[in-house]
């Protein structure tokens, strides 16, 4: 596939003879691929090679002159295999120093052990995670240093010392272009997440196309091989055929992915040109997350330290993300306060969708905003007592209608939930990357479409007919909501399918206590002042939260969860001018 100019490259070396010996799985491979794709960082090449000072050292010097991003994972540990950091160290003619800052992490433990961690290459930066506590005393320290007290965190942007007293992981170190990670898949997420915002700022972005065709790919080798001529070197065609456990093929799923946006959209046309239409399963269209200004790059003053933010949203994601019996509690509180009835009466509407739909017949329309964030977060927790407690025939909270046609397992052999993003012609970035954060952390199945909501019904209906109601994340105080039941079905003049709406009741204040109080992630633009979503050219943030500093020369939004009053929720929505006719 032919590569923009300004597109980041990566290469990634997986370290350890454990890997080769078939003795460990790799996974931070797939994983680091996956995490790149999304910030439109291009993986070029992958490797594995041992325990070995000069075999890890030539990758080392190839890589870091032949890609932007040079990985490594393993082999930075205390023990005698663990040669990683020497090796990297020779590949850039640099020596090993005491790092008296990772000497002062790792001081509680074994005094060699640590002085081996602690010996790094001359150049190296410390990357630390946003998991990491953030101490209220000390000074920054210098980005670049050769006498061991370096520091590269990209999410505190160096202005805040680490409390070094209570160390959680290794952090990620950075070596001139290369990062060099912990083996440990889940020290390796940690440390990644510490130089997530480093990638974000150079990468570029991927957009894909796939559909799945119900013919045997044999047949389609031919046709595969004509389009395949006609779009090189801009579009890169792919076929990956699925099978079901007993060997016979399910369908195949065609795959465009280009740098390019336009030249994808005519790629696509000619593939489906050349499709039988009666063969064709579904389609998706999506693209990577990529140009998310990093947190040093940011020009918009905060009323709140951006890095004190930062942590709390860390702090936030690391807790028990669903909180069921935090959830549970509140729908059976004795006390019936608004809150607590609002959280009961949604978990009874969805679990009464669960009951006529089963949880395959629902999907959600899912676009990153609050409302339906909240709507995502309690269906889980249904769906989580579905299947842990599937021996308690209770409703959750009071009321209900329990069962009313049909039957919960009807279609819940999948564990996976199925959400609709209905991407808008200019998305924020920001919404993007919180989409894929959200599909990963709640195992959803997205489905993404390009276009109105009207033509994405229309589209879900025939590519996905076992779909039969739509969870909205609609509140009374939206448009045209304020007369709205429960469960209605769309307009005569629209395609044909059930809204259930659980948290019509909601209030604006209702939103963000749910989402504060039990600890649930959201889009970070809502803590730059916006307070309603759509897209880029539509939405600002909301002017009842704008506050000047003292000097009056530098501006900035309150976040969004501190607007009181709810009724200016959809201010900063930018009014589309009428046409003179």
């Amino acid at each position: 596939m032919e590569q923009s100019s300004e597109q980041c490259s990566a290469g990634i070396i997986v370290i350890g003879d454990e890997i080769l010996r078939g003795h460990v799985v790799d996974v931070n491979s797939q994983y680091l691929c996956r995490q790149l794709w999304n910030l439109g960082i291009d993986v070029r090449k992958v490797v594995v090679v041992g325990d070995s000072v000069s075999a890890i050292e030539a990758e080392v010097r190839l890589f870091s002159q032949s890609f932007t991003h040079v990985f490594t994972c393993g082999g930075i540990g205390p023990t005698h295999d663990d040669v990683t950091l020497e090796a990297i160290a020779n590949a850039f003619d640099e020596q090993l120093c005491n790092h008296d800052e990772l000497l002062s992490l790792f001081s509680a433990g074994d005094l060699e052990s640590c002085r081996k961690m602690a010996k790094v290459p001359t150049s190296t930066k410390l990357c630390y995670p946003p998991s990491w506590p953030i101490a209220t005393h000390g000074e920054a320290t210098e980005e670049v240093s050769t006498t061991g007290s370096s520091r590269d965190s990209s999410d505190s942007a160096g202005s805040a010392s680490v409390n070094v007293s209570a160390p959680v992981a290794y952090p990620a170190l950075r070596i001139h272009n290369v990062f060099a990670l912990p083996g440990v898949p889940v020290f390796l997420k940690e440390g990644f997440r510490g130089i997530k915002s480093l990638l974000r700022s150079s990468a570029g972005e991927f957009h894909l196309f796939e559909v799945s065709v119900q013919r045997p790919e044999a047949e389609l080798a031919s046709t595969l091989s004509t389009v395949q001529n006609d779009i090189l070197p801009n579009v890169q065609l792919g076929s990956y055929p699925q099978f079901e456990e007993d060997g016979s093929q399910k369908c195949v799923v065609l795959r465009l992915e280009s740098v390019h946006r336009e030249k994808l959209n005519k790629a696509r046309q000619l593939l489906l040109h050349h499709l039988c239409e009666t063969s064709i399963l579904g389609t998706s269209v999506r693209r990577s997350s990529a140009r998310t200004p990093s947190i040093s790059e940011s020009s918009d003053p905060g009323i709140m330290s951006q890095s004190i933010l930062d942590h709390e949203r860390a702090a936030l994601a690391r807790s028990d993300h669903l909180s069921v019996d935090k959830v549970i509690h509140l729908a059976g509180s004795p006390h019936a306060s608004h809150f607590s009835k609002v959280i009961a009466n949604a978990l009874c509407i969805i679990e009464e969708a669960m009951n006529r739909y089963g949880s395959g017949g629902l999907c959600l329309c899912f676009n990153g905003g609050k409302d339906c964030t909240v709507l995502l977060h309690l269906l889980s927790i249904v769906r989580h007592r579905q299947l842990h407690q599937q021996s308690s025939p209770t409703p959750i909270g009071s009321g209900g209608s329990g069962s009313s046609g049909g039957s919960a397992s009807t279609h819940s052999s999948s564990n996976q939930l199925v959400a609709l993003y209905i991407r808008s012609n200019d998305p924020f970035p920001e919404v993007e990357v919180f989409i894929q954060e959200s599909t990963e952390k709640y195992t959803l199945e997205l489905l993404t479409f390009e276009g109105s909501y009207k033509d994405a019904l229309a589209w879900q209906l025939k590519s996905h007919p076992h779909i039969k109601a739509m969870l909205m994340g609609t509140r009374r105080t939206d448009p045209y909501a304020a007369d709205l039941s429960p469960f209605v079905m769309t307009d005569k003049d629209w395609p044909q399918i059930m809204r259930v709406n659980p948290i019509l009741d909601f209030s604006y204040s209702d939103v963000w206590r749910f989402l504060r109080d039990l600890n649930v992630s959201y889009c970070s633009l809502y803590d730059q002042g916006y307070t309603s979503l759509g897209g880029r050219s539509t939405t600002k943030p909301n002017p009842a939260l704008h506050v000047e500093n003292q000097d009056g020369r530098q501006s900035a939004h309150l976040p969004a969860y501190l607007l009181s009053n709810g009724d200016r929720e959809r201010d900063g929505r930018v009014k589309r001018k009428t046409p003179v006719t």
